[in-house]
């Protein structure tokens, strides 16, 4: 390390020395104007994002010199020192704009004054399509291609197309299957850091997120999101088929699989289809049953000989034994042991007609009569 320091120190270009001084919030002037360090910063980080130069109109006089100065650490080519020096923090570490507010360092000027706008709440850089500000140029030029339609980020495998090259780079993760982050807990790993951190929940305890109504936790935002409606009735992501509506939109995505008849989970063993995965994790279980059946009959019943792969089926199977009947109809009282026997009978009631079984449904249930 002391010797990418004292490269970095030689590289360094004879300027006046400047203090970095960090002035009162209320002080922040909203004029948008780069420096040429900026710029040059921007050039680079745009550089390293996208992997080309992002400078739509080079001066014609200029002929920049070859590129003779490279990184003694990853052998990268750059054709100013500025531009090296900049590139070398990575290597260092080095990171000499502070944040007042909240602590935090930042290697670049750049990203520097862009996280200042988070306590301040200036958002200078407004969509010329419609009424949103950005705190900073690149998050409006990704904004900008919702409305152009433009999708410069190609994959090589299947041909699809974004808007980011960082969404680009997590898709690819779908091809090769990288998991970069893994849990310190257990053997698990995720495609997103995200996905990480609400994981990681399941080992720590942590439900941060709590209902406001009725005060349960939950362990990620979308999932209080989803249980809120459930308080207010909304339903949000209607069916344009059949205009039935649901609470999450993987909900509708499921639903919607009925009329496109799309079962995207295979199994692996078999030439079998199902349009969700849940019934996919069903079928594999017969699989595994005929390899090792003491073994995967987990869920015993303590009164009979009877054995299941799931909880439930044991829980609605123990009704026999204990004359449980916990589904009461509300017109005439009649006792039923599962909710789909009542659907059944307050047909008599409505005077629809009953909905059959289904033909091929995974999950067996105990018939009563």
């Amino acid at each position: 390390m002391s010797f990418l320091l004292s490269y970095f120190l030689h590289i360094k270009e004879e300027q006046e020395e400047v203090k970095i001084k960090q002035e009162p919030l209320q002080d922040f002037i909203r004029v948008c104007v780069k420096s040429e360090e900026e710029e040059e910063e921007e050039e680079e980080i745009l550089k390293d994002e996208s992997g080309e130069d992002t400078d739509p109109e080079p001066e014609l006089e200029e002929h920049p010199e070859p590129n003779t100065l490279k990184c003694p650490v990853c052998n990268k080519s750059f054709e100013k020192k500025r531009n090296l020096r900049n590139h070398m923090k990575v290597h260092t570490g080095v990171k000499p704009y502070s944040c007042s507010v909240c602590g935090k360092d930042f290697a670049y000027l750049l990203t520097f004054k862009a996280h200042m706008r988070i306590h301040t709440g200036e958002k200078p850089f407004k969509c010329s399509f419609c009424t949103m500000e950005f705190a900073t140029d690149y998050l409006l030029k990704v904004h900008t291609r919702a409305h152009t339609g433009e999708e410069p980020f190609r994959c090589s495998v299947c041909a699809k197309e974004y808007t980011t090259d960082n969404l680009l780079k997590i898709h690819m993760r779908t091809h090769t299957g990288e998991r970069p982050f893994s849990c310190s807990f257990c053997s698990k790993s995720f495609m997103l850091n995200s996905s990480l951190r609400n994981h990681l929940r399941i080992h720590t305890g942590e439900r941060p997120f709590r209902c406001s109504v009725c005060e349960k936790d939950f362990t990620e935002k979308g999932h209080l999101i989803a249980h809120m409606r459930t308080h207010t009735g909304e339903r949000p992501f209607k069916c344009s088929t059949c205009d039935k509506g649901f609470t999450v939109v993987g909900a509708l995505r499921q639903h919607m699989r009925i009329h496109s008849g799309d079962k995207p989970y295979k199994c692996s063993k078999c030439a079998k289809e199902f349009n969700v995965q849940c019934s996919l994790k069903r079928h594999m279980r017969t699989h595994e049953e005929a390899q090792s059946r003491a073994e995967e009959r987990l869920y015993a019943c303590p009164f009979c000989a009877k054995s299941y792969t799931e909880s439930s089926n044991l829980k609605i199977h123990m009704r026999i034994h204990t004359g449980e009947r916990p589904f009461r109809c509300s017109v005439c009282n009649s006792d039923f042991p599962q909710k789909s026997s009542l659907k059944r009978h307050m047909t008599i009631h409505t005077g629809e007609k009953a909905t059959p079984e289904p033909q091929n449904t995974e999950r067996r249930y105990i018939l009563f009569i």
